[in-house]
């Protein structure tokens, strides 16, 4: 049996903070504050091919950001040491997951005014994301470091998770069956490790251990799915197409696993940018006559 595929729509935004320290004291001497970014288009696309946050770099343009944009106008320097990565889980609405990481400038390596910041894939270029310093009321400022000084960079990325059920319809050997996917352990587990979608992205699912098709009915946003858990054996990733922001990945369950008397009627995906669940109705046929290969579609995109 081959089903087509569910679909899991995640929606991303992030927001940076600038600090000055202290090479003496290391204290906080200046701060910007959080301010919000522009997820580029090639950094979109990236996440479908690999990750996203190597390299943080800083500079002095102050052209607007755009979607198109592939770098910092005005370059000033870049760094890739990681200070501090953080995963947390947002418990009332809206929803999302957490993901930031800080990196750090060495003394003087940034020295200057900065007014503009970026992270990506690349020391020069190769932006995920872009944005101008901003001041508290949201106006272009800038921030000075001196040769004397520290600079940390944090970037949050937040990944907001869907909290209404979406359904389609499979039809298999002439029997329509009805597929309600939903959010999972929304409040309480982070979906995977920032590592992993900072320097892995989409690519490779690599929460492949946590998924499991089962035999009892999945629960709310909150929870995840009873019963007994079993397979899937295998799984492939599909190649990601330029510009298409969705990946997908197929699992497989040989004649011997996946067997329930009463057949599948639930599936939990385990993903790096969230936590899914999908009901089966009626239950998927499956016994030791049968294989069973499931392609699950992860797409993605801006917040609006």
């Amino acid at each position: 049996m081959k089903q087509p595929a569910v679909l899991i729509n995640p929606r991303l935004e992030g927001r940076y903070n600038l600090v000055v320290r202290s090479k003496e004291t290391g204290e906080v001497v200046r701060e910007t504050g959080f301010f919000p970014n522009l997820i580029t288009s090639a950094g979109l696309n990236r996440l479908g091919t690999g990750g996203i946050g190597n390299y943080c770099q800083v500079g002095s343009g102050s052209i607007a950001p755009s979607v198109n944009d592939t770098g910092l106008v005005s370059r000033v320097a870049s760094t890739s040491e990681n200070r501090d990565m953080k995963e947390t889980a947002q418990s009332s609405a809206p929803y999302f997951w957490s993901l930031s990481n800080t990196y750090r400038f060495a003394e003087g390596v940034a020295a200057g005014n900065l007014s503009e910041v970026g992270i990506g894939w690349g020391a020069d270029g190769f932006l995920f994301s872009r944005a101008l310093i901003l001041d508290a009321q949201g106006n272009p400022t800038s921030i000075t470091v001196l040769a004397n000084e520290f600079l940390d960079v944090t970037y949050e990325l937040r990944i907001y998770i869907p909290t209404t059920d979406s359904t389609q319809t499979l039809t298999l050997n002439g029997v329509d069956y009805n597929v309600l996917t939903r959010a999972m352990d929304i409040a309480g587990v982070v979906a995977q490790t920032a590592y992993r979608l900072f320097y892995i992205g989409v690519t490779n699912n690599e929460g492949y251990e946590y998924t499991n098709f089962l035999d009892g009915d999945i629960g709310t946003i909150f929870q995840g799915p009873a019963g007994t858990a079993n397979g899937p054996e295998g799984r492939t990733a599909t190649p990601y197409v330029n510009n298409s922001l969705y990946k997908e990945f197929v699992y497989s369950s040989s004649l011997d696993a996946s067997n329930f008397a009463g057949g599948i009627k639930s599936m939990r995906f385990s993903t790096n940018i969230g936590r899914f669940q999908s009901r089966f109705t009626p239950p998927l046929p499956k016994d030791n006559t049968k294989r069973l290969t499931f392609p699950v579609r992860i797409a993605w995109a801006r917040k609006t």
